[in-house]
């Protein structure tokens, strides 16, 4: 690399809670920090596949969802402590482990945190930053805590059938299989949630 060049790094950031890309652009011509860029740059990338044990993936995650979901609540304007998150992720569907009246705030917890895991998810699979990923995680993020019939996905004509409207019934089942395959979505016959529950497994 001709570090005596300005070079203009490119990275592509997704915000969490909508579906908007942008590519910041920097531009750099110090020797060190890009000597330092580019060292972080191969580092991250051989960290990002060192395997980690699956009970040692476990404790991380029981560490980080609630601080991640409690940041991103924060910046969209619900104040809770980790303590309050963790009570809400750990609860079982319907119950209000913060009293009467925060109902809102407790869906809103675990909408976040099942969101946070699924990019997750498909970032491990490789599948975050492909047009199959991008579909999936858009899927998840309108499904939200409703329902959606798989009919109603196939007609077209739901607001949740908009990703797949330029794409066969084929590309559809198979996104909705990988999710399946996941544990991202649950089918009850011909219904599918996003399995919120599966977060206790992580934190309980």
């Amino acid at each position: 690399m001709d570090i005596d060049h300005t070079y203009v790094l490119f990275w592509e950031a997704t915000l969490q809670s909508r579906e908007t890309y942008f590519e910041p652009v920097l531009d750099v011509t110090h020797r060190q920090i890009l000597e330092d860029l580019a060292q972080v740059h191969a580092l991250a990338k051989v960290i990002r596949w060192i395997p980690i044990p699956p009970h040692v993936q476990q404790r991380l995650d029981k560490l980080n969802i609630p601080r991640a979901v409690r940041g991103t609540t924060g910046i969209e304007g619900t104040e809770l402590s980790e303590e309050e998150v963790n009570l809400v992720v750990e609860s079982p569907p319907g119950a209000e482990p913060l009293g009467p009246g925060r109902k809102r705030e407790e869906q809103e917890v675990r909408i976040i945190a099942f969101r946070d895991y699924a990019r997750e998810i498909l970032d491990r699979a490789g599948k975050l930053g492909t047009p199959a990923g991008q579909r999936q995680l858009s899927f998840l993020i309108r499904l939200g805590d409703n329902s959606v019939s798989l009919k109603e996905l196939r007609s077209g004509g739901h607001p949740l059938s908009r990703p797949y409207r330029n794409v066969t019934t084929r590309t559809l089942m198979r996104d909705i299989n990988t999710l399946t395959q996941q544990n991202l979505i649950t089918m009850m016959g011909d219904e599918i949630r996003a399995n919120l529950e599966l977060m206790t497994r992580f934190t309980a």
